[in-house]
């Protein structure tokens, strides 16, 4: 999560997803999570280099767990916080442009002024002396500033806490998460490039027919199923697994990712549920498109198989990753996985060795 002004990261700390809820998105902030931000002065004020040209400084987020609510479209969030024992201390409703998705996340433009509420209810406004410098800098005009405060009047009334999320828990193996190396990447691999990502839907047989080759021409090493062994399956047995990995109560899924053109697909990921109820999900077919690479489209592909995973009520996600792939190590590795074992020569390559990852859900 980013909040930019005027096409410079202002701040950036990675979240974990968590789930939906009434179509907002869960994201979780632990203590020792790695980010940017602008900091304050000694005086406390920050909003003059906010403005400029200056670059965020490091953060350590410290000393409060963090449960973040949003809908993409709403202009704020509702987040609960904790501290590091979990002792609720209260709400917290962050004024914001609404989410505009990226290749690596989600960007808004933080709006200074927001509103702070006690566990027993009792809220006030925080952040209004901020509030009123952003107004004198130029930020918001009048009409927007009597926008951003008829927001937060606006939550206020609605009273959206408690979020019945009070007694949630983190899992014990989730670690603090680090930015991306790629963090500050603005420009045409960001906000200009229209990414789309979606679940393959039953009539989508060719377009995963056509990207499920192109992977496997373009990168055979990369996977256990051989090129050979599909090219040439009829459109029926196309069709059938079309059907298949987008039934919403089935055993797999399919995700999909669109540039400009949304009749080919720039990439794809999969998730398949092995066995007994008990057992584990399994990430597949992760593959991005050459000219795609490096845009942070992969990750969003994943996340949706985490998702979806974790929709099913398994307690694991694994995959396989060739030893060599040290981009896509690195991307499951700032997703959460964990390397489980020793690396082990790989059963269809001759010569190259598999890693195995876990990501506990």
């Amino acid at each position: 999560m980013r909040s930019v002004y005027r096409g410079r990261v202002r701040w950036a700390v990675p979240h974990r997803y968590v789930g939906t809820d009434d179509g907002r998105l869960v994201l979780y902030r632990a203590p020792g999570a790695r980010g940017k931000w602008m900091g304050r002065d000694p005086d406390g004020r920050y909003l003059e280099r906010w403005v400029g040209k200056e670059g965020p400084h490091d953060l350590t987020w410290a000393h409060t767990h963090v449960l973040q609510f949003v809908r993409p479209t709403d202009a704020h969030t509702v987040e609960v916080f904790w501290d590091e024992s979990w002792a609720l201390l209260g709400w917290y409703v962050n004024l914001q442009a609404p989410l505009r998705r990226t290749a690596l996340g989600y960007d808004t433009t933080d709006w200074a002024l927001d509103v702070w509420i006690e566990p027993d209810g009792m809220w006030e406004w925080k952040d209004e002396d901020d509030f009123a410098e952003a107004i004198e800098l130029g930020v918001f005009d009048a009409a927007a500033a009597r926008k951003v405060r008829a927001e937060g009047e606006r939550v206020i009334t609605q009273r959206p806490w408690p979020t019945g999320w009070e007694e949630w828990r983190p899992p014990e193996a989730w670690e603090p998460l680090l930015l991306p190396g790629d963090w500050a990447a603005m420009g045409s691999g960001v906000h200009e490039r229209e990414v789309t990502v979606r679940r393959a839907a039953a009539t989508d047989r060719m377009i995963l027919k056509d990207v499920r080759l192109r992977a496997l021409r373009s990168d055979p090493a990369s996977f256990t199923e051989v090129l050979a062994d599909v090219e040439h399956d009829s459109d029926t047995e196309w069709a059938e697994w079309a059907a298949e990995v987008s039934r919403v109560d089935g055993d797999s899924a399919v995700f999909l990712a669109f540039g400009a053109d949304r009749a080919t697909a720039v990439g794809m990921a999969g998730g398949f549920l092995r066995g007994e109820p008990h057992s584990d999900a399994r990430v597949f077919g992760v593959w991005l498109d050459p000219a795609a690479r490096g845009s942070g489209i992969a990750r969003l592909l994943v996340e949706e198989v985490i998702a979806w995973a974790r929709s099913t009520s398994r307690a694991r996600l694994t995959l396989c990753v060739m030893e060599e792939s040290a981009a896509a190590i690195a991307l499951y590795r700032a997703l959460g996985f964990e390397e489980e074992g020793c690396a082990a020569p790989s059963r269809v390559h001759k010569g190259a060795s598999e890693l195995a990852m876990v990501l506990v859900l």
